[in-house]
């Protein structure tokens, strides 16, 4: 038989199920993955005859067996940077409209100061419009007093202002526009629980696809938030019975 030597190349899916079920919920591309592995590890028990002279094992049986794996993705889509980070995604809607007198208290000069912070949305507004910058009854100068980042909404008290002291409290009037933005949160729930599809398009190789029914995915390592090369994010693979009549691990070859 000739050799079947096999460059590895594919795509993986990820079928996440319904919270505290096994329901699928319909298998989401992961998108491109730099690497991914599996691992097997057992424990096993050896017998050994002592009835005369030299103790030889004659029998040895598996007690345990692991199957684990990983994988690394450099596609950032916010639904991985969720599992990432073992949280949920929303979509944060702004609604347009003029605020008046938002307190800024207790400034100190060099520090910026975020617009509109609530704590049903504590990272602030976004696109803001005619801002002023007020001390008392005393209108602000931009960008002599204060600088501005209106997409941010973000506000800087400047160094050389000689109208704004340390301590001083502030107010500002704005308006903000309508908008929305997507939002990855941590939540309550450390697990991630689903199914795995790997479909294995190997440029040199027999083509087999994997299927894992029953995977419990967690984050693994860094996520670098400044660097030379690519984000990715990696991730530790726990495969697991889904019952007592459903294989761990499925590999299927194609057609032929």
């Amino acid at each position: 038989m000739a050799d079947n030597l096999v460059l590895g190349r594919g795509e993986l899916y990820f079928d996440p199920f319904l919270s505290g079920t096994t329901t699928k919920t319909g298998e989401r591309y992961i998108g491109n993955t730099t690497e991914i592995n599996l691992n097997i590890e057992s424990d096993k028990l050896g017998h050994f005859s002592s009835d005369r002279g030299i103790r030889e094992k004659d029998r040895t049986v598996i007690l345990e067996v692991r199957r684990q794996g990983s994988f690394t993705t450099d596609n950032m889509a916010t639904e991985n940077l969720a599992m990432f980070l073992l949280g949920d995604t929303s979509t944060v809607t702004q609604t347009s409209g003029s605020v008046t007198a938002e307190g800024i208290a207790d400034v100190i000069k060099g520090r910026y100061y975020q617009i509109g912070v609530s704590a049903g949305n504590p990272q602030g507004v976004r696109t803001v419009s005619a801002v002023t910058l007020k001390k008392g009854a005393t209108v602000l100068v931009l960008d002599t007093d204060y600088s501005l980042d209106a997409t941010l909404g973000r506000i800087k008290i400047l160094d050389g202002s000689v109208t704004i002291s340390n301590g001083d409290d502030l107010t500002v009037d704005y308006t903000r526009a309508a908008n929305s933005r997507t939002r990855v949160t941590t939540g309550a729930s450390a697990e991630i629980k689903g199914a795995l599809r790997y479909i294995s398009y190997n440029p040199e190789g027999e083509q087999r696809d994997v299927y894992i029914p029953y995977a419990l995915i967690a984050p693994n390592g860094d996520l670098a938030m400044k660097g030379e090369e690519w984000q990715q994010a990696a991730f530790s693979i726990e495969v697991q019975k889904l019952d007592a009549n459903t294989a761990a691990i499925y590999v299927d070859g194609r057609p032929v």
